[in-house]
């Protein structure tokens, strides 16, 4: 048998029939608020665990543009050549001397040339420059390539003691002696 239809009762309103909403507006808005504050909280978090990567050291890309010349296999003189552009690029960026600029003529005129450049280094670094302006006027030999990788290994020698050196003179405070004929460390007491 079938089941009589419902009586409608003539005195109820119509929005008895209505569904209510099971949460007040009010309640909603709290939920949102709390999803958002989750998100920034979550943001703050990941930003702080996140460390950035600092930007490479005029000294990091002076070796990587060494190592770029060494792995081209260019002769003798094209190393040498664009090993004292790349060491003298590294000077006039750290030491704001203008080697750059200058001819090796100029330079070795010049008195004050490589003053900003930590005394023991000075000397080292006019030699270099002085064997890489002689190495770009020599014939190619067969013992180019190992004079060429000799030539870049004295070129980062010089590049990492300056860097070293620079960041002593930066934490002058530290309780440490320095060789400067190597870039290691000698505690001492």
């Amino acid at each position: 048998m079938i089941p009589p239809p419902p009586q409608l009762d003539p005195s109820t309103s119509p929005d008895a029939y209505l569904h209510t909403a099971l949460l007040a507006w009010w309640h909603w808005m709290i939920i949102i608020v709390g999803i958002a504050l989750l998100i920034l909280l979550g943001l703050w978090i990941a930003k702080k665990l996140i460390k950035p990567v600092p930007p490479p050291t005029p000294a990091q890309i002076a070796l990587q543009h060494i190592d770029a010349v060494l792995a081209s296999g260019k002769d003798l003189r094209q190393c040498a050549t664009e090993l004292s552009l790349i060491l003298r690029t590294y000077l006039t960026g750290t030491s704001e001397d203008p080697t750059l600029f200058e001819t090796h003529q100029e330079f070795s005129m010049r008195a004050d040339a490589l003053m900003n450049l930590p005394v023991q280094e000075q000397i080292p670094v006019r030699n270099l420059l002085q064997r890489m302006v002689q190495l770009k006027y020599e014939p190619n030999t067969t013992d180019d390539a190992s004079v060429a990788s000799e030539l870049a290994r004295e070129t980062k020698d010089i590049i990492e003691r300056l860097e070293y050196l620079s960041q002593l003179k930066g934490n002058e405070d530290a309780p440490l002696s320095r060789d400067t004929s190597s870039p290691k460390l000698s505690f001492t007491k």
